[in-house]
């Protein structure tokens, strides 16, 4: 961004040479990738934590192993700007203007523009990628968050011809529908009944989906009473929907507008290398809001602390903790 600043403050007449403007464009086109694939690894890590949850996950160590990846990709991606990008001088009347974009080496070269070109449809395809992850995260949310559970774990398909034995199950009860459990996880002595046999009393059994199961003594009543009410566990599933919902909506609205800045930045980039006297031939209001949107990708900079800040608690404390050590330094 200070090089950005002071391409603006002296656009027509730039005073940090050719190697500032070089390393100026190569920090921008690198920004601008490395952005664009950290944000498509944070999708693919959100979409394994919600529809994968069991599966393979980006641990911290692979986390560190891809941004080095990024960097790596993104620099070379970026490499060719060293060469393409350059000073400028034109003459407007009897006043020379130098500016930083072309070398003057490949004026009257189509480098430029198939560089501009591929890179912007390597960039446009990642960050489409990326919102369809977001979006159809965000659709099947509702059924992720809602999918049953097993109530009772059993062995149904058992069809052992012993009319009445005893065994140790464990049973991992959560968010039953009908019978209000929260979650419990306990290890009950059930009797399994073989359904052939003499039919029990209703007193003393209690069906399930599969078999016929009889709570013995050793299942002790107070399991019962840790039970919440039914309306206590929709209402605790209710918040962990939105709460859901609403780090989805924040992380597909950044996203989104990343996705559109970069749209119009790239709009404009092209539509510079195509036309080289385009921007010099407009009016002053015109160049400055040409320049304000070319610019404008800069805003996720801006942007991206406070969204996290507001819906990442993890990166909230982490800050306190850095915080905290630089204050007692």
């Amino acid at each position: 961004m200070p090089a950005e600043i002071v391409s603006q403050l002296y656009w027509y007449v730039y005073p940090m040479g050719k190697s500032f403007c070089k390393i100026k464009g190569f920090l921008n086109i690198f920004t601008v990738s490395s952005e664009t694939y950290c944000l498509c690894a944070v999708a693919v890590d959100r979409w394994r934590k919600m529809c994968r949850p069991h599966g393979w996950q980006i641990r911290p160590q692979y986390a560190f192993r891809i941004c080095i990846v990024i960097a790596v990709v993104a620099a070379v991606q970026s490499s060719p700007v060293l060469v393409l990008w350059g000073l400028y001088s034109y003459q407007i009347g009897n006043i020379t203007v130098t500016v930083c974009e072309k070398d003057e080496q490949y004026i009257g070269s189509n480098s430029h523009q198939i560089y501009i070109v591929v890179n912007t449809v390597i960039i446009i395809s990642s960050i489409l990628a990326m919102d369809i992850v977001y979006i159809a995260l965000y659709v099947n949310i509702p059924k992720l968050l809602l999918k049953p559970t097993h109530h009772l774990r059993t062995n149904a398909s058992d069809e052992s011809t012993d009319k009445r034995g005893t065994g140790t199950y464990p049973v991992d009860i959560t968010d039953t529908d009908d019978g209000g459990v929260d979650s419990i996880s306990k290890t009950l002595s059930i009797d399994i009944i073989d359904q052939n046999s003499q039919e029990p009393t209703t007193k003393d059994t209690k069906r399930s989906t599969g078999a016929l199961c009889v709570l013995s003594n050793n299942a002790s009543s107070s399991d019962i009473g840790t039970i919440p009410a039914t309306t206590k566990r929709s209402q605790n599933k209710h918040k962990k929907t939105m709460r859901i919902r609403i780090i989805t909506r924040l992380t597909l609205t950044l996203c989104v507008i990343f996705s559109i800045t970069i749209f119009i930045y790239a709009g404009l980039l092209i539509s510079i290398g195509s036309n080289k006297t385009k921007l010099h031939g407009m009016s002053y209001n015109g160049k400055a809001l040409f320049l304000f949107a070319l610019r404008l990708v800069f805003i996720n900079h801006v942007i991206n602390p406070f969204v996290y800040w507001i819906m990442d608690r993890e990166f909230r404390n982490v800050l306190y903790q850095a915080f905290y050590r630089i204050r007692n330094k």
